[in-house]
């Protein structure tokens, strides 16, 4: 990961990259108290970037406001990924943000209405590995046009608040897989690269497969 601190930065390793023969690049960043990522000084820039040198553009984005939207929507980005949370507890046990579900909605449907591609992402397990606002997280996402579907897995790590919290069970994590296969029967749900290790995996990547997902981030041997 390369890090730019001004628009400037940011076109110059664009240029780079594209002078490596690269395709395209993600463009992540810290989020602010309000769970904004501050994208709205690199708009011009990202705009510059698919225009002029014809890269690809996936933005990881928090929530947003019109303004942030609205310039996503000029850009004609290729992808905005963000994590839509359905529980008020998770959102402030957390993500410790003065937020509500209703702001993740409301960012969907910002982007919806700017036209921003959106592929939204919803970590299984992510409130200390419990179950909690999973299935609400899909039913607020189903009320969009959306370009594809993530779910990833809660892993925890080292050196975190949750470095001893065990992942939801392979169990559990079908049932959401099923539910969100039920609820998006038309569009690609992806299992990401985000979840534990080991057999664990193992397990989660075969029930993904037998839930018909469709497609899996470096699936486990054999599963392919």
């Amino acid at each position: 990961m390369y890090a730019t601190k001004t628009p400037k930065e940011l076109f110059d390793l664009a240029f780079r990259l594209k002078g490596r023969k690269g395709s395209g690049l993600l463009v992540s960043g810290g989020a602010d108290r309000r769970g904004l990522v501050p994208l709205s000084p690199f708009i011009p820039v990202l705009k510059e970037i698919k225009e002029r040198l014809r890269l690809k553009v996936a933005v990881h984005i928090g929530l947003v406001n019109e303004e942030i939207a609205q310039g996503l929507g000029e850009v004609n980005i290729d992808a905005a990924m963000l994590d839509i949370i359905g529980s008020n507890k998770t959102i402030k046990r957390v993500c410790h943000l003065n937020a509500t579900v209703e702001n993740y909605e409301e960012s969907l449907r910002l982007l919806a209405n700017n036209k921003v591609k959106i592929s939204p992402h919803v970590v299984i397990g992510l409130d200390y590995g419990r179950i909690e606002g999973e299935k609400k997280a899909l039913e607020i996402i189903s009320q969009f046009e959306i370009s594809s579907l993530v779910l990833v897995i809660l892993n925890p790590l080292l050196n975190t608040p949750m470095e001893n919290v065990k992942a939801p069970s392979p169990e559990k994590v079908r049932e959401v897989f099923l539910f969100a296969r039920q609820t998006f029967p038309q569009i690609p749900i992806l299992l990401g690269c985000a979840r534990p290790a080991g057999k664990y995996r193992m397990q989660v990547d075969k029930f993904a497969i037998d839930a018909g997902l469709n497609g899996i981030a470096y699936p486990s041997e054999g599963m392919v």
